[in-house]
């Protein structure tokens, strides 16, 4: 909202500047001019920041897809039990997986 609050602003504020000139019908004196020239460059790059937020956002959001593969997790197929729990904890998702395995060797663990 940082980025969007002066956006809009300014552009009222030019809005406003243009309507004053429109009414006045004169000449525009050069402080009119820069001060259009400035407040159009804060928009712009007021409006890049927020492009570019938003952006990074879209792509901090984004779930990848899964990269799914059967592997050896077991050595008793038959009664082997795999369990897959997710849940929603302080708006974090949490997903954990258990199964009644040998669990990992100390070899393996490193």
């Amino acid at each position: 909202m940082n980025s969007v609050a002066p956006i809009t602003s300014l552009a009222e504020t030019l809005y406003e500047f243009c309507e004053e000139l429109e009414e006045a019908n004169t000449e525009l004196d050069q402080e009119i001019i820069e001060n259009t020239i400035k407040g159009l460059d804060i928009i712009k790059q007021r409006g890049e920041g927020c492009i570019t937020f938003v952006d990074s956002y879209r792509k901090l959001t984004k779930v990848s897809i899964p990269n799914k593969k059967a592997l050896q997790a077991m050595s008793d197929p038959v009664d082997g039990r795999v369990i897959l729990d997710a849940f929603i904890d302080h708006d974090r998702i949490t997903i954990t997986v258990k199964d009644n395995g040998l669990g990992i060797s100390n070899e393996d663990k490193d």
